[in-house]
């Protein structure tokens, strides 16, 4: 598995498909799963810009890789955003249950991810809810990989601010650089 992580807009979902398109990979969004799979109340609080508990989101996720069954390498790009589900995550790992070969940050000047977000015309997009978000991440995410980092799973920092095409070579030479190829 490849954790996708970085504040909203910063551009992991169109990261998790540029590198899921080689077909070695299945890439997977937290924040899809939420919209298909949360309840009409997890979906009101989605809207007002805050996280769904971790309990809530691991259950989701669970899920979602139950249903996979066997699967190629995935891609997961929103997960995990709390610390406690990075302690889930690293627990998993160590038990050889799910192997994360790497975490890829993607950082990104506040103004530049506020922009892309309002231009995407998603419903849950308001400027209050993007301000939510950013400090939901720098609040809750940032310490959920470091949590992954001091457990050995190698984190690779990456600037956002670039074109989608600049970012996707730039994660591609980081992975190559660890020996994982995709």
């Amino acid at each position: 598995m490849i954790v996708l992580l970085g504040v909203p807009g910063s551009g992991k979902g169109t990261q998790g498909q540029l590198l899921a398109e080689g077909g070695k990979c299945r890439w997977l969004s937290m924040g899809e799963i939420f919209r298909q799979k949360a309840s009409e109340s997890q979906k009101q609080e989605m809207l007002k810009g805050n996280l769904l508990d971790s309990k809530e989101t691991i259950n989701l996720l669970n899920q979602e890789l139950e249903e996979l069954g066997d699967r190629p390498e995935l891609i997961i790009d929103g997960f995990p955003r709390y610390i406690d589900q990075a302690e889930w995550l690293l627990s998993q790992h160590m038990a050889k249950k799910i192997k994360v070969s790497a975490v890829i940050n993607l950082y990104a000047n506040k103004e530049v991810v506020k922009e892309r977000l309002l231009s995407r015309g998603r419903a849950d997009d308001s400027e209050q809810t993007i301000s939510n978000r950013f400090d939901a991440y720098e609040k809750n995410s940032l310490p959920a990989t470091d949590v992954l980092n001091q457990g050995g799973i190698p984190v690779i920092d990456i600037n956002a601010d670039q074109t989608p095409e600049a970012i996707h070579e730039d994660i591609i030479m980081e992975l190559q650089k660890l020996d994982i190829n995709i």
